[in-house]
């Protein structure tokens, strides 16, 4: 558990997060790129969903699991994320490296961009130690809702066009969803109406996947309708759902969901000039 309040967090810290883009390194470059913020925001939103799918979690899980999802990839300001295929690949000894060198990451953030003290700084590194081991369900929950928010980032792409996202989807359906085997709530999950996993949707269906373009969304207030449709995946559309209720208090919501068409939506749906 953690043990000081993490409601305030400096701008510098936010702003870091805010910079870090994600699929960096992936081949194909991204329509609608979020950023590590709009990430860890969204995972704590899918953690929240899905913990609520599998059990009746207590206050004091609830709290920990939002803390988890809030900084498990704090490490990324520091050292940015190696592509998944490649941390995969890795032996034994290289995947032992490569979580010293993320606690390392992990520290550096917690002194200089979180300014912790020295009690603060211990009870972080406790936290993100656990989360690297993965034994807890809470821990479990924030892996799973991290790699649902990646495939759900994928899926956008593909529906939006981007066919060359069918690789890292593929990769996600292939690799990174059996090493959820092992955790006790995944047949539960995966079965669940709204994750639609049993069986994953193959490339065969994403081919047929209805597209979206910017000239679908036709203004602000029909942002939401125009986004969905019946025949979309099962785990996409609550996807969409969780990413529009997050940011849907936002003053432009779309900014967070369609990042790539943010230009092309000023100029269609007549924003205010720039000043």
């Amino acid at each position: 558990m953690f043990s000081f309040d993490d409601s305030k967090q400096p701008p510098r810290y936010i702003n870091a997060l805010s910079e870090m883009l994600r699929w960096e390194k992936y081949p194909t470059v991204m329509i609608h790129q979020p950023s590590l913020y709009v990430h860890r925001e969204r995972t704590k939103a899918i953690a929240r969903y899905i913990y609520g799918l599998v059990a009746k979690p207590a206050t004091s899980q609830l709290k920990f699991t939002d803390f988890l999802a809030t900084h498990h990839d704090d490490h990324e300001i520091i050292d940015t994320d190696k592509p998944s295929p490649e941390k995969e690949s890795m032996t034994a000894g290289q995947k032992a490296n490569e979580i010293k060198q993320e606690l390392a990451g992990f520290e550096k953030v917690g002194k200089n961009y979180l300014q912790l003290d020295e009690g603060e700084l211990k009870s972080y590194l406790d936290a993100m130690r656990s989360y690297q081991k993965k034994e807890s369900i809470e821990t479990q929950i924030v892996d799973v809702a991290d790699k649902l928010d990646g495939i759900g980032e994928a899926l956008h792409e593909i529906r939006c066009g981007n066919i060359g996202f069918f690789d890292g989807y593929q990769f996600y359906r292939d690799t990174k969803l059996n090493n959820f085997k092992k955790y006790n709530f995944w047949e539960k999950l995966k079965k669940h109406s709204s994750i639609g996993f049993d069986p994953m949707p193959t490339l065969d269906v994403l081919i047929k996947l209805p597209r979206l373009s910017v000239y679908d969304l036709k203004s602000r207030k029909k942002l939401k309708a125009n986004m969905f449709n019946p025949a979309l995946p099962a785990w996409y559309k609550t996807w969409l759902f969780i990413s529009y209720d997050l940011f849907s208090q936002e003053p432009q919501p779309e900014f967070h969901i369609f990042p790539g068409w943010k230009n092309e939506l000023r100029l269609r749906w007549n924003y205010p000039k720039l000043t």
